[in-house]
């Protein structure tokens, strides 16, 4: 898992962010949970995942994705990971 994220998804030459699409993100998604969930760093509590450390893995790129990805579906599905992984704006 942790090859596959590292060496993939984290490479800008291999998984370009401007031309995903909401295949490529649910992909990304998974593997992104699963590696954090692996190393101990998020848990995943029914609907919503909880971070237990300040290393989350792979958050720089999902910044990236946020600001950087020009397909709107791929915005919308990272909204609403947002919202329910309880990273509400304002919450604590």
């Amino acid at each position: 898992m942790r090859t596959v994220f590292d060496g993939f998804f984290l490479d800008n030459e291999k998984f370009r962010v401007q031309s995903m699409n909401n295949i490529s993100f649910n992909c990304f998604k998974t593997m992104f949970v699963s590696r954090n969930v692996e190393e101990g760093v998020l848990r995943q509590e029914r609907d919503k995942l909880v971070t237990l450390k300040d290393n989350v893995h792979g958050i720089e790129r999902l910044w990236e994705i946020t600001f950087d990805c020009s397909e709107k579906e791929v915005t919308l599905a990272l909204v609403i990971t947002h919202v329910r992984s309880g990273n509400r704006p304002g919450s604590s």
